[in-house]
């Protein structure tokens, strides 16, 4: 019965029709129709992009920042033709279309350590068509991280190792080591802040009140509501300002910013408004308190009625410039003494040179300064100058060395070189305008005055105090993730690597590469910067 019901093959060949090729199956016209629907829309979004007004941003990947704004219809400014721009690219180059970003940005390397090979190109941390308001500086951590989390695996061989060593760095919350810079001052300086912050700064003398200062110095240093008769009070806007036209004093009050030769642009190169400090200066920050006179401050009994302050005010003629070697102040020195005694001789001096004049017996003249005492071995006009020469210089030496490192030398006036620091954090960036309504205090508390002798103290005791920078623990406060609830949230401030560092320059990274390293190779027209650089410069 099964073996009736069986077809054979000549049975089932006749269900195929013999023409099956000359007729198209449905499934086949529906594959032609497909395919013919999206050629026609793929010419007709060609024709669309080409003749509409918005050109090629209709098949860009997204709007470019605002700073390339200007290009984002000009695609080939970038991007030019079988040139990956992708850091990811599957073929060629992935640093050829770095001579077309460094066409405008002459990026510097990032340190003189670093692995040639390991080097990013351009858009590998600098991605754009985010959106207009993307930042193209804020790179992920990981872009750094790759390189610092191991650090000693990513240095050039053959280098000489970082003194400090570096160490290696997965995020600032976690493993982030405290502030390398923020060590001690190695300015040769003698300061205490605590000691400059007391009311009157009172150094084991009587307090100093704006009477002790010469008028124009009294308004800089006046605080809101002050006599003259009030202590001077000094606060951190008192001498350390923000580059800016004005300064703003912890009591609220708005005040003009001295500008002085101090702050030339040869020695300090205008930076950011507002973010760092302007350097100290002896001019306006010291001399007010500090005159540097080679007759000798006045003790407070040789005060007069008419004068009654803690120091006479230095004459004109007895104060010296600061910043000079030993050899110009006591060249100087040599020159005042001896036009004072030529402005107050007898009329014999006249009658021959200053050279004879001086040989001449001492008690023959009429001197200009104080008669030789008694026990004194002078014999010559000569020997009496020599000997105000050497008690000028002994008095400018006590006052040069409160603040300085001087030569062993009892008689020298050499000063030992001054390094400054503008900027602390060298290997890092802060802005003090962003941090600008917390108290100075806040993070220097230990620039403020503490429990201290009402008697002068040693040198070594006062005035070694650490820098008074903060360190990490209180950056932590507010750059970590957000902790807490209501009234005891701590965090939520950004703290991402480029939030402090940089990486181009980064062997120093806040003062920058100067104009001269950042300029370009060509300089063009403003027709051939808008649209770009045909091919690669060379």
């Amino acid at each position: 019965m099964a073996l009736e019901k069986q077809t054979t093959v000549k049975q089932r060949a006749v269900r195929i029709p013999l023409d099956y090729f000359q007729h198209k199956s449905g499934l086949e016209r529906w594959k032609i129709g497909l395919a013919a629907v999206a050629v026609a829309a793929g010419l007709l979004y060609i024709a669309w992009s080409i003749l509409s007004s918005g050109g090629p941003s209709h098949y860009s990947p997204g709007p470019l920042a605002a700073v390339h704004s200007m290009w984002n219809d000009r695609c080939e400014v970038c991007h030019q033709s079988f040139t990956p721009t992708a850091a990811g690219a599957w073929s060629g180059n992935p640093h050829a279309s770095d001579v077309l970003c460094q066409a405008c940005h002459r990026g510097e390397e990032h340190s003189s350590k670093q692995v040639a090979t390991e080097v990013a190109s351009c858009s590998a941390c600098h991605s754009d068509h985010h959106g207009r308001d993307a930042d193209l500086i804020r790179v992920a951590d990981a872009k750094c991280t790759t390189c610092h989390a191991d650090i000693a695996a990513h240095i050039k061989s053959g280098t000489q190792p970082l003194q400090p060593a570096l160490a290696n760095v997965a995020s600032f919350i976690t493993d982030h080591p405290d502030f390398r810079s923020a060590k001690r001052d190695p300015a040769q300086i003698k300061f205490s802040h605590s000691r400059h912050m007391r009311p009157g700064i009172t150094f084991g003398l009587n307090p100093l009140t704006l009477n002790d200062l010469a008028p124009a110095d009294r308004q800089h240093y006046r605080q809101q509501g002050q006599a003259d008769t009030d202590l001077i009070t000094l606060n951190c806007s008192s001498c350390h300002q923000l580059d800016r036209n004005q300064s703003v004093t912890q009591s609220g009050t708005a005040t003009d910013q001295i500008t002085r030769t101090a702050f030339s642009t040869t020695d300090n190169p205008p930076r950011p408004a507002g973010d760092y400090m302007l350097p100290i200066s002896f001019e306006q920050h010291c001399q007010a308190c500090h005159q540097l006179t080679y007759a000798g401050r006045a003790k407070p009994t040789e005060a007069t009625a008419e004068n009654n302050t803690r120091y006479l005010a230095a004459k004109q003629s007895e104060s010296v410039p600061h910043g000079w070697s030993d050899e110009q102040l006591r060249h100087y020195l040599t020159q005042v003494l001896d036009s004072r005694f030529i402005n107050n001789p007898d009329h014999d001096l006249l009658k021959g040179p200053l050279e004879s004049a001086v040989k001449q017996p001492l008690e023959k003249w009429r001197l200009p300064n104080r008669p030789p005492k008694p026990n004194e071995l002078l014999q010559t006009v000569g020997e009496y100058l020599t000997d105000e020469q050497q008690a000028a210089v002994k008095n400018l030496r006590l006052q040069c060395i409160e603040c300085h490192q001087m030569s062993p030398q009892p008689n020298s006036l050499q000063v030992q070189p001054v390094s400054t620091r503008p900027v602390w954090f060298a290997y890092a960036k802060f802005d003090h305008m962003a941090h600008r309504a917390v108290s100075c205090q806040a993070c220097h508390s230990g620039a403020y005055p503490g429990d201290l002798p009402t008697e002068p103290t040693a040198m070594e005791t006062l005035d070694g105090e650490n820098v008074p920078i903060p360190g990490r623990q209180l950056c932590l406060q507010c750059h970590s993730p957000p902790q807490g609830s209501g009234t005891d949230v701590t965090g939520g401030a950004r703290f991402d690597c480029v939030e402090c560092h940089r990486y181009h320059h980064g062997d120093s990274p806040w003062h920058g590469s100067g104009d001269s390293a950042a300029g370009v190779s060509r300089e063009v027209t403003v027709k051939e910067f808008i649209d770009g650089p045909s091919k690669p410069d060379k």
